[in-house]
């Protein structure tokens, strides 16, 4: 039924916008932790992202974030 794809497309599209709403304040809280010298903090915003907003367009943001920190903190451990 046509009406129900368009319905399915607006819901994707609508929960897709709420989640990019918190992955912004994650990503935003991460950086910000990030240099501060914080990535433990930084860390823990970049799973949660991941975790909670899993279809958010700040994903592979949070992927190199995670990846960055865990070279970084391999390196010097």
């Amino acid at each position: 039924n046509k009406l129900h794809s368009i319905w399915l497309a607006f819901e994707e599209e609508n929960q897709r916008r709420e989640e990019n709403t918190q992955a912004i304040k994650y990503i935003n809280s991460a950086r910000i932790l990030g240099r501060e010298g914080k990535d433990t903090d930084a860390l823990e915003y970049y799973k949660m992202l991941l975790r909670e907003c899993p279809n958010s367009d700040y994903t592979q943001d949070a992927v190199e974030g995670i990846i960055r920190i865990t070279s970084t903190q391999n390196l010097s451990g």
